[in-house]
């Protein structure tokens, strides 16, 4: 029962020892920023790579479509939840911070108080 109520009143103050920090956030800001950007040019490059070998799967079911029929389908099922999901943040990053067209999300900001 201890262990429940620490953790409990940990987890309440823990918002109050973040907002208790005052200062140049910017290193951090820039850290968000930056890997943000990393994360927007690696979708893309893992999109093609899982693309590249849903093809080459592809080109092996032909010659071989027993042994290859269960890797085709679960790469099928993979390119198109990777697309669904990459779509839907795309969706919600449009709808709720501000239509913004670029494929860069914003870094959260801090209060300065």
């Amino acid at each position: 029962m201890k262990k429940i109520v620490s953790l409990t009143t940990l987890s309440l103050a823990l918002p109050l020892v973040a907002f208790a920090q005052v200062g140049n956030l910017s290193p951090i800001t820039t850290m968000l920023v930056a890997v943000g950007n990393l994360v927007s040019l690696a979708i893309p490059i893992g999109l093609g790579l899982l693309l590249l070998w849903l093809i080459w799967t592809a080109y092996e079911y032909m010659h071989d479509p027993a042994k290859h029929r269960g890797q085709l389908i679960a790469g099928v099922i993979a390119f198109f939840v990777v697309i669904s999901i990459w779509g839907l943040v795309r969706f919600l990053q449009i709808t709720f911070l501000g239509g913004t067209s670029s494929n860069t999300i914003p870094a959260p900001h801090f209060p300065t108080n």
